[in-house]
């Protein structure tokens, strides 16, 4: 829904478009004096996220030829945490590692969590609201975690 046709890709405009309204939304609910349009520091970031976890999504499922073999192995290496930067494009994460393991992995986590629910409930997340509720109650009530990691076994 964020591709660009007409540029043949991903555009800041579009995404902005697409996820702009939600963006706004959990700017507001967090700190109403946060910018939140198209050229703020927060949108600019969400951007570079969206980016970062489609080419690692590419990178872990090994698209070169898709198939859904490949694309679910590649979603259970990212849900591992096997999280490999191979595009110089994405080097800025390595400006702050602890970056990786505290906002990518747990962001990567929790959307395959809200895809896996998406299922149950279709229409459930259309409203911000209840989005932003079900991701808060994710955050405090569960840990999203492949069974290897020590933080799964220490809520076991």
């Amino acid at each position: 829904e964020d591709f660009d046709f007409a540029l043949g890709g991903l555009t800041r405009r579009r995404f902005f478009q697409r996820y702009g309204d939600w963006l706004q939304y959990c700017a507001a609910k967090k700190d109403k004096s946060m910018r939140a349009d198209e050229d703020s520091p927060l949108a600019i970031l969400c951007f570079a996220l969206s980016l970062l976890a489609r080419r690692v999504l590419n990178t872990a499922a090994n698209n070169e030829t898709f198939s859904v073999d490949s694309f679910l192995y590649g979603l259970h290496a990212l849900f591992k945490g096997d999280v490999r930067i191979v595009n110089p494009k994405d080097e800025w994460v390595f400006m702050d590692v602890d970056f990786l393991h505290t906002v990518i992995k747990p962001g990567i986590r929790m959307s395959l969590k809200l895809h896996q629910d998406h299922f149950l409930s279709p229409d459930e997340y259309d409203d911000p609201e209840l989005l932003f509720i079900a991701v808060n109650e994710h955050q405090e009530n569960m840990v999203i975690a492949h069974e290897s990691d020590p933080a799964w076994r220490q809520a076991v």
